[in-house]
C-alpha cells in the first residue's frame, strides 16, 4: 500500500457528508458489515473510491421522455 492510497482516506463525518446519512447511520453500517472500512489502529477509515462507487451503484437513472 502506497502513500497515494493513504491520501483517499475519509471519516466517518467525510463519508456521512458525501452521502446525506448521519454519522451515526455510517458508523451502524460499519457494525452491520454492509460498508468495506479500513481499520487503524481503533479508527475507522474509508476509501474514496468505495465510497464513490457505493454513490454511483445507487445512481437510479432518470426515464427517457417519451
Amino acid at each position: 500500500m502506497g502513500m497515494a492510497n493513504t491520501r483517499n482516506l475519509l471519516t466517518v463525518n467525510d463519508v456521512a457528508r458525501m452521502t446525506g446519512w448521519k454519522p451515526k447511520t455510517v458508523r451502524m453500517k460499519v457494525w452491520r458489515r454492509e460498508l468495506s472500512y479500513v481499520k487503524l489502529g481503533r479508527s475507522v477509515r474509508f476509501k474514496e473510491e468505495e465510497i464513490n462507487r457505493l454513490i454511483d451503484r445507487s445512481t437510479v437513472p432518470a426515464l427517457e421522455a417519451q
